[in-house]
């Protein structure tokens, strides 16, 4: 993830931006602007501080399509990275030392230091067509487990294959257990590799997931039915399976879920849910890593370990009950996108949640609001779909777009450049309507790429490959058994601007 803001830049870019004549036409380069606020930070004291840190890596977050080598898809700010970032910066001028860099994920690690990590694979014969020669598959998990070994100690590893019970590889070299990934050998050909029912696998791995522990299993995530007549009926008792196994692990600690949608070829049988096995030569398909932690534990993990660079990452959806705990920095904008007029209901205050006087102009009223989402942890795309907010009635979402030189007048610039925002909302009251107080909320749901995976008929597998039978009811299970510990946890964050009339 995630993950939080944007730039604050020196007196003379202001001074230049603001006499430019083609200050609109052209946004600064965000490379530049964040080398310019290391170098600032580092004038001052050759200190990073923790304000400063909280600044840079939010503008990095804010700009993370620039800089992949600090911040990954999933909102994961590469900390090591940006300290060399930083270090290297600072190593060109002369006559100085190495600057003093807060880093969060140094704070933690005394909270860390015991956690232990263990993998599950499941071995069922569903998953033999994922390591029938060199796959994807192969190269994700062999990436992933030596990521593992590098950031954490060799004996906090533990690699086990899993079907009916689980079985400890004891292979303690990597090289070895890759090796060991054929479906005709040892130790991955162990146990009853019949068929397994995926709510006992999870079972399992939820029952062995202590509060110091990081699990990561490893599954194609399909649901065995049995021959099932009533297919829907099948996965609907499936998902409330699902949704006891999760529910009752919360009742020892809170918990996140992390699940990453992969893709591999593969060589082999694929079993329908009629359980006919039907040959598949070489086909991409999906699979799905799921990483189980407490939440303290899942931070640093998902710091030290960079999952996009997981061969065939294509997605991920992450379960928790720990997002609405930020002071979240929100502020009314004077200026940019205004129609009409307002007046401040608290003049003194530089952070504006109150708004009074409201004016029409042309029939029109609409004002815009300077956010943080930088804690957010989905794709990028949920957070500019204004239908995926909710929104007090006689209000709608004109658009969202990020903070940026280009999108926030001069005037409101100057006042939330040193701030946490990362995006600009544009709200118009719609014509006749009363001025009352704004809510907007960001709904919480399983993301789209869900159900675009999902199918509920795979015996027609091959006009399908990029689908899974019954993701959707795996996921909704997930999701539900969250909502059991809070049943107000249906939204991401809740903002609110008193308008007076």
């Amino acid at each position: 993830m995630n993950n939080n803001i944007f730039a604050r830049l020196s007196y003379f870019l202001l001074l230049l931006i603001f006499i430019s004549s083609f200050y609109y036409s052209c946004e600064a380069d965000p490379s530049e602007v964040l080398d310019g606020k290391i170098k600032k930070a580092l004038r001052d004291d050759n200190t990073i501080d923790e304000k400063e840190w909280n600044d840079l890596t939010s503008y990095i977050t804010n700009n993370k399509e620039v800089f992949p080598k600090l911040i990954d898809s999933l909102h994961i700010l590469k900390n090591d990275d940006i300290n060399k970032y930083i270090n290297l910066l600072a190593s060109k001028r002369r006559g100085e030392s190495l600057p003093t860099i807060y880093n969060p994920q140094v704070l933690k690690q005394e909270a860390s230091k015991n956690i232990h990590v263990n993998v599950f694979i499941e071995n069922s014969a569903s998953m033999d067509g994922y390591i029938t020669n060199i796959t994807e598959f192969e190269a994700a998990i062999s990436e992933l487990l030596v990521q593992i070994k590098n950031r954490y100690d060799n004996d906090s590893l533990d690699v086990n294959f899993i079907n009916k019970e689980i079985y400890p590889s004891k292979i303690k070299e990597i090289e070895d257990f890759i090796v060991a990934l054929e479906p005709n050998v040892k130790p991955y050909k162990i146990g009853n590799r019949g068929t397994s029912k995926l709510n006992e696998v999870l079972k399992l791995v939820i029952a062995n997931t202590k509060e110091n522990d990081i699990s990561i299993f490893v599954s194609d995530c399909i649901y065995s039915l049995s021959n099932a007549e009533d297919t829907v009926g099948a996965l609907a008792f499936e998902k409330t399976l699902t949704k006891k196994v999760f529910a009752e692990k919360a009742d020892e600690f809170d918990f996140s879920t992390l699940i990453l949608k992969m893709n591999s070829a593969f060589d082999g049988n694929y079993y329908d849910y009629k359980n006919i096995p039907i040959k598949l030569d070489k086909k991409q398909r999906p699979y799905y890593i799921w990483i189980i932690g407490a939440d303290s534990h899942m931070y640093n993990f998902l710091t030290k370990i960079d999952l996009e660079k997981l061969k065939g990452y294509q997605n991920f959806y992450l379960a928790t009950n720990n997002s609405k705990n930020k002071n979240r920095y929100y502020t009314v904008l004077r200026k940019t996108n205004s129609k009409g007029s307002f007046e401040i209901a608290d003049r003194k205050s530089r952070i504006i949640h109150s708004i009074k006087e409201i004016k029409y102009r042309e029939n029109k009223f609409q004002f815009s609001i300077a956010i943080d989402l930088s804690d957010i942890k989905v794709h990028s795309s949920t957070l500019f779909d204004v239908k995926n907010y909710k929104i007090t009635e006689g209000f709608l979402i004109k658009n969202i777009e990020k903070v940026t030189l280009n999108t926030v007048h001069p005037n409101d610039f100057s006042k939330i450049k040193e701030t946490t925002a990362t995006h600009v909302f544009t709200i118009e009251l719609l014509p006749n309507e009363r001025a009352q107080n704004l809510e907007i909320s960001l709904k919480k749901g399983l993301p789209s790429w869900v159900y675009e995976s999902s199918s509920v008929d795979d015996t027609d597998i091959m006009s399908q490959l990029d689908k899974t039978f019954g993701l959707n009811y795996i996921m909704e299970g997930v999701e539900e058994a969250y909502l059991l510990q809070d049943s107000d946890n249906t939204t991401h964050f809740t903002i609110k601007i008193k308008i007076k009339n």
